[in-house]
């Protein structure tokens, strides 16, 4: 009978099936995983939006001073065929209408200003001050950086302009560094054809100098003054966003730093008895710090596109207020910067917590620990 026992209880032990444990992680719960990514993810978002945001100010003037090479540009008040300098260049202008974009009709149409220039125009260049870029206009359209963030199109798009109730089809072909206007670029010649003039007609002049005169003449714009007089205001929106961003960044590693410090001393019990049963800092770390750098290096991963959002998200917001596009340009290089920063915090505080743990004895530590 003790022989029948004996084998019905190994049989039984035999077919008995494990219960199953989930553990992501083998020494750390699967809650403080979660907790302390959501936090991780946080602090990144905050470092990489400090990091790249002061950048929005000083790119605005940049790139809206870019391929604008004339001193003034001068709007008249009808079409006229005078001969000018031959250091000045015209254009024609006129307002429009985009009411189709890829055959899909736009619930409400968007207004353009369309501005016909030639494609050797050398006072007005429309991609990266080259002027070879110019040509682009013989095979389609160029838009502004304002319409082409404000209506989504892209280049190879297909749009239908109305102008003067003329409707004119054209392909995206670039985008310009326009970032104040709803402005739209074809050839002059196409922009002439609606209302039966030839190339040498304008109503608007590109010019080198300030000494252009008319009795034509309905608006005058110094471009350098206009843009400096938008930079000085917002001069003083830079200070205190930067300071913001400044102390976001702070926060961020300080936060940072707490949080590998508050992780640790959650586990201070347990790296103490492994120390004291003969474990080195290497294995120790390994045990634990492994688990929250594999952490850190996910959440830092997907910080990155979140913070595409929250930029895409601000400039969308600032362009209802000011009435112009910002441009924030995320760096690789302030990405990786951060990036290392964040690993040196990490060492230098682990680092300094090892040492401390050295110093404590286990039964000080399960005297505060065991009531």
């Amino acid at each position: 009978m003790s022989f029948l026992f004996i084998v019905k209880s190994l049989q039984k032990d035999k077919h008995k099936s494990p219960k199953f444990k989930f553990h992501i992680f083998k020494y750390t719960p699967l809650k403080t995983i979660l907790s302390t990514s959501l936090l991780l993810t946080v602090i990144s978002v905050m470092l990489i939006f400090g990091t790249n945001g002061n950048s929005m100010f000083t790119s605005f003037g940049t790139q809206t001073k870019k391929g604008n090479n004339f001193y003034e540009m001068l709007q008249l008040d009808y079409f006229t065929n005078d001969p000018i300098d031959e250091s000045y260049e015209t254009f024609t202008r006129e307002n429009a209408k985009i009411i189709n974009v890829n055959d899909q009709i736009l619930d409400k149409k968007y207004g353009v200003r369309v501005y016909g220039i030639d494609s050797d125009n050398s006072l007005k260049l429309l991609i990266d001050n080259n002027i070879e870029n110019n040509l682009l206009l013989e095979q389609g359209t160029i838009i502004s950086e304002y319409v082409h963030f404000n209506l989504g199109v892209e280049i190879g798009d297909e749009i239908i302009l109305s102008i003067d109730d003329e409707e004119l089809i054209y392909t995206v072909v670039g985008i310009s560094n326009e970032l104040i206007e709803n402005n739209l670029f074809i050839l002059k010649t196409d922009l002439n054809n609606i209302y039966s003039l030839d190339n040498t007609y304008y109503n608007g002049v590109y010019a080198a100098d300030e000494f252009y005169e008319s009795n034509k003449i309905i608006r005058r714009v110094n471009y350098e003054t206009g843009l400096e007089d938008i930079l000085s205001t917002l001069r003083a929106s830079s200070i205190i966003v930067n300071f913001i961003l400044t102390l976001s960044i702070g926060l961020s590693l300080f936060v940072f730093a707490l949080v590998i410090m508050n992780y640790l001393s959650d586990n201070r019990l347990n790296i103490s008895i492994l120390k004291s049963i003969g474990y080195n800092n290497l294995e120790v770390n390994k045990k634990y710090l492994t688990t929250i750098y594999i952490t850190f290096i996910l959440s830092f991963t997907a910080a990155i596109p979140l913070t595409y959002l929250m930029f895409d998200l601000l400039i969308e917001t600032l362009i209802d207020s000011l009435g112009y596009v910002l441009i924030i340009k995320v760096s690789t290089l302030y990405i990786v910067i951060g990036f290392l920063i964040l690993n040196m915090i990490f060492i230098l505080t682990a680092y300094f917590v090892n040492k401390y743990y050295e110093k404590i004895s286990i039964s000080e530590i399960l005297k505060t620990n065991i009531k």
